[in-house]
């Protein structure tokens, strides 16, 4: 096959923003590494072994062993080479070059139909693949792999692996879904998708809000809601979040159960196309047996226009039919975003009119108005001109609220660097401290050492001595009694000066091993040291920023309130 980028697969593969998945399916055939492509939207990673089962609509949820082909992807450097033939589960295959070994089995007994590089005496249909190049799984008229199985599309799956080796594995549009080999079944059919939910990144704490407020476009939803209601959010959107997913329940349902009404259909012109398709492949072949400008020509040329044209009708029908099949699922999620944005603005617009309400009320207290006329006043304001209120006022508000949310978080990254400065110090004393004991116990122990040393020295002279002596005298000789007492002493002497000596020496070499790692410490924790203070000098100078934006914005927001309480409000709403 032509090598080309599958149309169905993704740019995530291999990328660093390729959304990785907690719960990732694992297998011991691959490398774990390799990444698996199942949607066009999603990735998951630790999937290399593949498993796809074809059943048919009435056998969808029933035993694996009653139908299905299995598809294995092998690495071929994994195998085991055998002369000119690779060894895989007992069996041979012919080394015809590729990086990935493609083996389909039919787990019912059926044979498997062959269009690849080989086929085994037991019904196993394999095929090799190289980084770069695709193959195609199905009953079209040239598939690279095509089991004789009943359940099987005409175009049921893709297999792709690109120049990095990534795996990807598409369905493409097949009737009976695609099913993988995981620890809990999990069939994939056109137009759903495995959700997961992306790992937060570990900076998420440290990101700046208001860049993601900037960088959205739309004016209406540039604030989050979360941002927005802050504590209460959880709960105010715990309940429209309920009720919303509850009404995606039901619309899917409704889909479901509208598209299972249409999947007959679906599958008899699927049926009626795919033998279209061979009569006009057939009448094509029979026109181009014969002569051009004969009268067999052209009557074979008018059949092959008329089965075309009826070929056509039937793909136009089967188009319709999958049209809207599809359509009932695009509705569903389409509904389901619109009632979140929805209520996601609802929420915006209250947290907004409350911020402006306790704005405008203060603003009235430093002009000197009693509670009750700051109460009329206000209430008054809110229910006759919001939308006025909120023009005036809502925005600011908003960016007040946010502005603090950002000098806190700020102060506390700048509590955070002066906290971790100050037990890096403190460590940095202590270590600095045992690092002077060490060195005193080092030093005492050396000067021990060397006294011994000399101890040891002369000892061993007064034994050579007495010994020189007693070979001069006799044995009846009465000193030689004397001076073999003084030696035996002397000996032991030297034993235990010797014995001393040694622990000395173990004592010498643990501390200076001692003041060795604490002198790296100490260099370590003094560069430590030097990077907190320059972070903390930084978090400081950001928390004088942050401030300086709070109380910019703090002071448009008295403007605005000021503005609104003094200047008399206009009757006409915004549209």
């Amino acid at each position: 096959m032509p090598e080309k980028q599958p149309p169905h697969s993704t740019e995530h593969n291999g990328s660093e923003d390729q959304e990785k998945f907690p719960n990732a399916w694992n297998s011991s055939e691959l490398p774990a590494d390799t990444p698996v492509t199942i949607s066009a939207e999603h990735t998951t990673s630790d999937a290399p072994e593949i498993a796809a089962f074809h059943l048919g609509a009435e056998d969808k949820y029933d035993d694996r062993s009653k139908k299905g082909a299995l598809y294995q992807v092998v690495d071929v450097s994994k195998l085991e080479r055998v002369g000119d033939q690779y060894s895989y589960d007992g069996q041979l295959f012919d080394a015809n070059g590729g990086d990935y070994l493609v083996i389909s089995s039919p787990s019912d007994g059926s044979e498997t139909r062959r269009r690849g590089d080989g086929t085994t005496s037991d019904n196993f249909s394999y095929r090799f693949i190289s980084k770069g190049e695709q193959i195609e799984m199905g009953r079209t008229s040239d598939p690279d792999l095509t089991p004789d199985l009943d359940g099987i599309s005409r175009q049921h799956l893709q297999l792709y692996v690109d120049t990095e080796g990534n795996l990807s594995f598409i369905d493409l549009g097949s009737t009976n879904g695609t099913t993988l080999h995981t620890p809990e079944d999990a069939t994939m059919v056109t137009g759903e998708s495995i959700e997961g939910r992306p790992e937060p990144s570990a900076d998420d704490e440290e990101t700046d809000p208001s860049a993601a407020i900037d960088a959205e476009p739309d004016a209406e939803v540039r604030h989050s809601d979360a941002e927005l209601l802050g504590r209460r959010y959880p709960v105010l959107r715990a309940v429209r979040q309920v009720s919303n997913q509850r009404m995606r329940l039901i619309e899917s349902t409704q889909a479901n159960w509208k598209n299972t009404l249409d999947t007959p259909k679906k599958m008899r012109l699927g049926m009626r196309m795919s033998l279209a398709e061979s009569r006009v492949a057939r009448h094509q072949a029979r026109l181009e047996n014969v002569p051009e400008n004969s009268w067999l020509h052209q009557r074979r040329t008018r059949k092959l226009e008329k089965v075309t044209a009826k070929r056509n009708r039937i793909k136009s029908e089967y188009d319709t039919v999958t049209g809207r099949m599809k359509d009932r699922r695009t509705s569903v999620k389409d509904n389901f975003e619109k009632r979140k944005n929805e209520y996601t603005k609802n929420l915006k617009d209250r947290a907004e009119l409350a911020r402006s309400h306790k704005a405008l009320r203060h603003e009235l207290k430093d002009q000197g108005a009693g509670f009750l006329e700051r109460r009329t006043i206000v209430k008054d304001a809110i229910k006759n001109h919001p939308n006025v209120i909120l023009e005036a006022i809502g925005d600011t508000s908003s960016i007040v609220a946010l502005r603090g949310r950002e000098l806190q978080q700020a102060e506390r990254t700048e509590e955070r660097a002066r906290k971790s400065h100050s037990e890096t110090l403190k460590a940095s004393k202590a270590n600095s401290q045992r690092a002077k004991e060490y060195t005193a116990e080092l030093q005492n122990a050396t000067n021990q050492k060397d006294s011994l040393s000399e101890q040891i020295t002369k000892t061993s002279e007064t034994i050579d001595s007495l010994r020189a002596q007693r070979e001069v005298l006799g044995e009846k000789d009465p000193k030689f009694f004397v001076l073999g007492i003084e030696l035996r002493e002397a000996e032991r002497n030297l034993e235990a000066l010797e014995a001393e000596h040694e622990e000395l020496e173990h004592t010498v070499k643990y501390r200076t091993a001692e003041v060795e790692r604490l002198s790296a410490e100490q260099t370590r924790l003094d560069e430590q040291l030097q990077a907190q203070e320059e972070a903390h000098t930084v978090a400081k100078q950001n928390t004088a920023k942050r401030r300086q934006a709070a109380d910019t914005a703090k002071q448009a927001q008295q403007e605005a309130a000021h503005k609104a309480a003094t200047a008399k409000l206009s009757t006409k709403e915004k549209k």
